[in-house]
């Protein structure tokens, strides 16, 4: 499985002390998990990425795919633990990336 495989790539992005393409690892371990109705696994995948992400300098974060594992996050946080758990998620994320931290969408109709 694609979450698995993401999950392996980890120690290569740590061992080349890489943080920006662990959060993507842990991110895509997530989503592909996620995808596959494993909510509480992509949960946690997706807390570790935020970990990395948390710790990231504020120019390379602003930079990273940070905003989408928090959108992650806070879909799977409802899903899993409920709706105060979901605003909780997003009070912490808020904290961190400010106030217009969603990821941005593209127009419908394509880019």
């Amino acid at each position: 499985l694609a979450g698995a495989l993401y999950e392996e790539t980890v120690p290569l992005a740590q061992e080349v002390k890489d943080a920006r393409l662990e959060l993507e690892c842990w991110r895509m371990a997530g989503w592909c998990w996620e995808t596959q109705k494993e909510a509480e696994r992509a949960l946690a995948l997706g807390q570790r990425a935020w970990e990395v992400g948390r710790a990231l300098d504020a120019q390379t974060r602003a930079t990273s795919t940070l905003p989408y594992v928090a959108e992650a996050l806070v879909r799977l946080s409802h899903e899993r633990r409920g709706p105060g758990a979901a605003r909780a998620m997003e009070r912490e994320i808020e904290s961190v990336l400010g106030p217009d931290w969603r990821p941005e969408t593209p127009a419908a109709g394509g880019a």
